[in-house]
């Protein structure tokens, strides 16, 4: 299939077979924006697209594949800054306003730092320190590892983070994590919560192949390939997100809220298979905000499956919307 893009920012074709002569692909299309007030504004500067693991301001961009996913990633990263600092404690939140009904909402827990204290047989946890800003990192969010004997034992689902002690003894006087899930609030020093991650979800921790992952007693496992997939943390992914939705953070920025609504890259999929010729919109996938630096991205999508036949012509182009084909065409 011969692809051509004629958008102003990077883009390509991905392409799969999937069995019995039919064909998974994708055209994909990442924008980097500036943001300005309420407004994102598209720059020339590329993003990888197809990514292939490259590291940017966001974080890695792991690969890119064929395969559609279903909901929208949310990747945060910089800071969390409480209200009135210094301050021992806030509640950092993502949201989404939906068209109708109650907006997704994405918070955690994030304190100042804090260490396991022992009075007798009673586990206590000192006094968050006040802190003006904390870092969105996993180092910063429960995990990491501890030594047995003559063997160390990492935490499967993030090997890097602080707050992991199989022992009591490893535990006093040691750290707790930064972050928090709301619902997963550490009470003691054995507990083993999520990390509570806002940035990308690299593979390896484990998480997004747990969540994929459905048992049911007396069952084979089923498997859910678009959770494998999806680059956030699972309470990062949200519902499907149209153009002109409004994204608001609260407590990632020195002033407060931050808000704006998805933009409409204007470009649209003309495929031409046969004889047949349609065109399509693209759907929102990712989208990454780095308050502190004031740029964005929004991932871009198109997926498409077709059949292929011996001597069929197949074009992708990626388009300017004002040039779209006439309504009959």
């Amino acid at each position: 299939m011969r692809f051509e893009n004629r958008a102003p920012w990077s883009a390509g074709l991905l392409r799969t077979s999937i069995g019995n002569g039919t064909m998974a692909g994708s055209v994909l299309m990442r924008v980097l924006y500036a943001i300005e007030g309420q407004t994102l504004r598209p720059l020339d500067e590329p993003l990888p697209c197809p990514a292939e693991g490259e590291e940017t301001i966001f974080g890695i961009f792991e690969p890119d594949t064929p395969y559609d996913k279903r909901g929208v990633d949310l990747i945060v990263v910089g800071h969390v800054y409480p209200p009135s600092p210094p301050a021992i404690a806030t509640t950092a939140t993502v949201r989404v306003q939906a068209p109708r009904g109650q907006p997704w909402t994405r918070s955690v827990a994030v304190f100042g730092d804090r260490r396991w204290r022992r009075q007798g047989r009673q586990w206590t946890v000192t006094g968050p320190e006040p802190f003006a800003r904390m870092e969105i990192s996993l180092a910063r969010a429960f995990g990491g590892s501890a030594e047995r004997e003559d063997m160390r034992i990492e935490y499967p689902l993030n090997p890097n983070g602080v707050g992991f002690y199989i022992s009591e003894e490893q535990a006093e006087g040691q750290p707790l994590p930064n972050f928090e899930e709301l619902d997963q609030r550490i009470a003691t020093w054995n507990d083993a919560p999520d990390p509570a991650g806002l940035g990308f979800c690299p593979y390896e921790l484990g998480m997004r192949a747990r969540d994929s992952v459905t048992a049911r007693e007396g069952e084979p496992p089923s498997f859910d390939l678009v959770k494998l997939l999806s680059s956030a943390f699972p309470r990062m992914v949200a519902p499907p997100i149209g153009f002109g939705q409004w994204i608001q953070l609260e407590h990632f920025t020195p002033n407060g809220a931050l808000a704006f609504p998805v933009p409409d890259p204007g470009m649209v999929v003309r495929m031409k298979i046969g004889s047949k010729t349609a065109e399509r919109p693209l759907k929102v996938e990712q989208i990454g905000i780095a308050p502190d630096l004031g740029r964005a991205f929004v991932t871009y999508r198109y997926p498409f499956r077709y059949q292929l036949r011996s001597g069929e012509e197949r074009s992708c182009l990626l388009v300017p919307a004002a040039e779209s084909l006439p309504a009959s065409a």
